[in-house]
């Protein structure tokens, strides 16, 4: 079989994942993953090898959904866990995170001076909330009735 460190990787893979499974579903998985892999080892067509090998992936993604993360085996060749950030730049979709603003050195906003921007802000969700510009004004407190 043509990628056929590929595949054996992925052949492991597959097994130990099979072997968190639950109880009932561990048996079928194995044999599934034994049968599908032994019916396509004398494949030569790199064609048919490559479309082999992302049914796989496809596989092994969907069984990885159905094990509980503390129960996921912790694969060392680089296939994700956990989560990973994605940035565009300069219209490519990069790994990382996005560069962060540095705040102002020396405002002239704080200390009991407000924002202007701030305040209009807070003047804007007051109205979207209908908090302002009500019939019968803003609200007072509370009504005890």
């Amino acid at each position: 079989m043509i990628g056929s460190t590929r595949a054996s990787r992925l052949y492991r893979q597959m097994l130990v994942m099979a072997r968190a499974l639950p109880e009932a579903r561990r048996a079928k998985a194995t044999k599934q993953i034994m049968d599908g892999f032994h019916a396509g080892r004398d494949e030569d067509a790199a064609e048919r090898v490559t479309e082999l090998l992302h049914d796989a992936t496809k596989r092994l993604s969907f069984m990885r959904t159905l094990v509980p993360p503390h129960l996921r085996p912790d694969f060392a060749d680089g296939t994700q866990q956990g989560f990973q950030q994605y940035v565009v730049r300069d219209g490519r979709v990069e790994d990382g995170a996005a560069r962060r603003k540095e705040k102002a050195k020396y405002s002239n906003w704080r200390q009991g001076n407000l924002d202007p921007d701030d305040v209009a802000k807070h003047h804007d969700q007051m109205r979207r909330f209908q908090f302002m510009d009500r019939p019968g004004g803003p609200p007072t407190g509370p009504v005890w009735g």
